[in-house]
């Protein structure tokens, strides 16, 4: 399986020893191998955990499970952050490709339906893999209390939820996290068949 996730980073996962964040993913070892995927590591201005050689990175995380960050702006475009911005995207999204071909990727995964989803979406169409959104809010609710998602890509709510109907109403399957997310879902466009209530159940670390 292969994940885009921008909420963790390699090092914030071994800093704060959640790496059950990770690890759940294989349910157990229903799959094989799972690679999870930041395609825009760096892209927060404040975020220093993007200092290494080269613009992309492979982080084994435990067994089964590897983390590829990809730097949101190459070091050769670093004068140029739009232009270096765009060119690591689309690498970032050829690099998920050619990995989904080479490693017999099954289904692709993505934490949201706006910068995630969308990666899942063309990645899926590309490869010809179904996709699947994991969600973990009610977007709606929060833009409604001032918090937006991706603030520095999205200015306003309406762009945003506009991307967010276009990858649910293409979603193969829908995980939410509770009914209230469920609705969520089917009111931004989900089939109502496509959707399933799945609680966090093993995101929980095993020491609880």
């Amino acid at each position: 399986m292969l994940v885009f996730d921008v909420a963790h980073s390699a090092r914030s996962i071994f800093e704060s020893g959640h790496e059950q964040i990770i690890v759940q993913r294989d349910l157990d070892g229903f799959f094989d191998e799972v690679f999870t995927l930041h395609p825009m590591l760096g892209s927060d201005p404040e975020d220093r955990q993007a200092r290494f050689t080269g613009v992309r990175r492979t982080v084994p995380i435990a067994p089964r499970h590897v983390m590829i960050e990809n730097k949101a702006f190459g070091d050769l475009l670093a004068g140029l952050p739009p232009l270096a911005f765009g060119v690591s995207q689309l690498s970032a999204l050829a690099y998920a490709c050619r990995l989904v071909w080479r490693e017999k990727v099954s289904v692709i995964r993505a934490a949201d339906p706006f910068i995630t989803g969308l990666y899942a979406y063309l990645t899926a169409r590309l490869t010809g893999r179904p996709f699947s959104l994991r969600i973990g809010a009610n977007y709606d609710a929060l833009a409604a209390n001032g918090i937006i998602t991706y603030p520095r890509l999205f200015p306003s709510y309406g762009p945003q939820r506009a991307l967010g109907r276009f990858v649910l109403s293409r979603c193969d399957l829908v995980l939410a996290a509770n009914r209230n997310y469920r609705d969520y879902c089917i009111e931004n466009g989900a089939s109502p068949e496509r959707v399933v209530v799945v609680p966090y159940g093993n995101l929980l670390d095993p020491v609880h």
